[in-house]
C-alpha cells in the first residue's frame, strides 16, 4: 500500500460504505467490496485519523488507546503495517510524554511513513 494516508483514503471509503448498508438497511450492500467487519474498519479508520495528523492531543491518545488494540488484531491494519507497530507503539509513547510535559507534540508525519 505505501502510505499511511493513501491506506487511510481506502479505509475510509471502506467506512462510508460500511455506514451506507447500515442506512439502507441492507447488509449486502457493496459488501465485495469489503471482507472486513464493520468494528474492524471502524477502529482501523480511527487509529488512522489520529495517524495521519500533523500534531495529537491528550484526545487523539484517547482515541488511539481505545482502538489501538482492535486495529492491531484486526486482519485489515496486520497485513498492511505488521512490521510498523512497534515502530507507531514507539512514537505514540513519545507524544504521551511530550503532552505530559505539557510540550507541544512534534508532527506524526516526521516519523510516520
Amino acid at each position: 500500500m505505501g502510505t499511511l494516508s493513501s491506506f487511510r483514503d481506502l479505509v475510509t471509503d471502506m467506512l462510508l460504505d460500511k455506514l451506507a448498508a447500515v442506512a439502507f438497511r441492507d447488509p449486502g450492500f457493496r459488501a465485495e467490496r469489503c471482507r472486513h467487519s464493520f468494528e474492524d474498519v471502524k477502529a482501523v479508520a480511527q487509529v488512522l485519523r489520529v495517524l495521519t495528523k500533523e500534531s495529537w492531543d491528550s484526545a487523539d491518545l484517547t482515541l488511539f488507546d481505545r482502538f489501538w488494540p482492535d486495529t492491531t488484531r484486526s486482519d485489515l491494519f496486520g497485513k498492511e503495517f505488521e512490521s510498523e507497530r512497534y515502530r507507531i507503539g514507539h512514537h505514540v509513547a513519545d507524544a504521551r510524554k511530550a503532552l505530559l510535559a505539557d510540550e507541544p507534540s512534534r508532527s506524526t508525519r516526521e516519523f510516520l511513513f
